[in-house]
């Protein structure tokens, strides 16, 4: 159990990590938008496939679950997209910050089972 929620929170820094806020084209890069949206749906399915081991992960994963598949939505239009708009640019920095507060969250249950 314990390992499967660090899986989830090694996955999580990865996504991170590849956010880049300081670049205003890379929502324009396809690969990139390709990637993110492919990692997303990792964790997407990570997350529901072991949303029953721990009781206070489940509540976490649940939490983040509908938001995770609303931004692997994002990035799988923005691979057919033509124009970006504020609204997907915004998006994406509120997503570097849900991120830490994720981690943040399976850190404090890493703290609770372990």
């Amino acid at each position: 159990m314990l390992k499967t929620i660090v899986d989830i929170k090694s996955q999580f820094l990865n996504l991170l990590e590849k956010i880049d806020l300081n670049s205003e084209y890379i929502l324009n890069d396809k690969e990139y938008v390709k990637v993110m949206a492919e990692e997303i749906a990792q964790i997407y399915v990570m997350l529901n496939e072991s949303v029953c081991e721990e009781l206070s992960m489940c509540h976490t994963c649940m939490q983040q679950s509908d938001y995770l598949r609303d931004m692997m939505l994002m990035f799988e239009e923005l691979e057919d997209a033509k124009k970006l708009d504020a609204t997907i640019q915004n998006r994406y920095k509120e997503f570097a910050s849900r991120l830490e507060d994720i981690i943040n969250k399976i850190d404090t249950v890493i703290l609770e089972v372990g």
